[in-house]
Formats: C-alpha cells, sequence, structure tokens
C-alpha cells in the first residue's frame, strides 16, 4: 500500500495517484444522485409543507458521519443484521 505523506507546501504526495481510481465511483455517484437531488431542491422541497427535507436530510448525514466509528465499533464480532440497517 503506498504512503501518502505531506510534500512541498503542505499538498499530500501521491495524491493524484491514489485519487485516480475513485473517479469512475465519483463519476457513476455523481450520474445517479445528482439528477434525484436537483428533482427535491426544484420540486417538492419548494412548497410550504416540504421545506424542512433538507433540514432532515443534512442532519441525518451529520449523525450518520458522527455515529459511523461507534457504529462500527458495536458490531465488530457480531454477524450483520439487515433489521438494524
Amino acid at each position: 500500500m503506498q504512503s501518502i505523506g505531506v510534500g512541498e507546501a503542505g499538498k499530500p504526495k501521491g495524491w493524484p495517484d491514489a485519487f485516480v481510481p475513485w473517479l469512475p465511483i465519483i463519476a457513476g455517484l455523481s450520474v445517479l444522485y445528482l439528477p434525484s437531488l436537483y428533482s427535491l431542491l426544484t420540486g417538492i422541497w419548494t412548497s410550504d409543507e416540504q421545506a424542512h427535507g433538507p433540514i432532515v436530510l443534512s442532519i441525518s448525514c451529520w449523525l450518520l458521519y458522527r455515529k459511523w466509528p461507534e457504529m462500527m465499533r458495536t458490531s465488530e464480532g457480531s454477524a450483520p443484521s439487515a433489521v438494524g440497517w
């Protein structure tokens, strides 16, 4: 595995090499998610009844990011459960 250290001007060494394999994945996720997000932003989330949607989505993403290590630590040593996810 290639080590990524810090090079000149604080830029990571090997950054372009480490980023290139992820380009197809990023492109694929963009193709999948951007049309849906655009539809939400210009459609249902513009109404007064559903205006809380972006707030709920952002808080949910933040909580998932914040609790991810704890969830992984809790699930270590046990069989994965589809019910929990």
